[in-house]
């Protein structure tokens, strides 16, 4: 075999590696998201979402929403009252306000200061969530 001949393995590194390169959006590969505004966001552009669900992940999801530009929480969701202290702890140390808390989340599709609502609840209950919430007009 010749020194400057490559095995065949390292030929399909070498063309997927350039292919993804070549393939990837412009915005992919910028190392600042250019959709985020890097100042204030007008109230007229902000989405309002409440949130059902404050466990595992639903605390995580919230942490992070909250601190995208643009984005506020208003109300928060769960069936366990130590929840509804998580959520506005979590709020609270990204905004310094607090938000009404409720076990129902029908509270929330009635609510109308809510643009749309995050759902990280239990597997069984996603369905009848996201039912509700688009007949009630939300965003999911």
């Amino acid at each position: 075999m010749e020194r400057d001949a490559i095995s065949r393995r390292e030929f399909m590194r070498r063309s997927t590696s350039a292919t993804v390169a070549l393939a990837a959006p412009p915005y992919l590969l910028d190392p600042e998201p250019s959709l985020a505004s890097a100042g204030p966001v007008p109230a007229t552009d902000r989405i309002r979402f409440g949130m059902i669900g404050i466990g595992m992940e639903g605390s995580g999801v919230l942490a992070t929403s909250i601190r995208l530009p643009g984005v506020e929480c208003v109300a928060a969701c769960d069936l366990y009252d130590d929840r509804h202290l998580l959520a506005n702890q979590i709020i609270s140390a990204a905004t310094g306000k607090t938000v009404p808390t409720t076990r129902r989340y029908q509270d929330l599709l009635e609510n109308k200061e809510i643009d749309c609502v995050v759902a990280a609840v239990t597997d069984h209950w996603h369905k009848q969530i996201i039912v509700d919430a688009c007949n009630a007009g939300k965003d999911v």
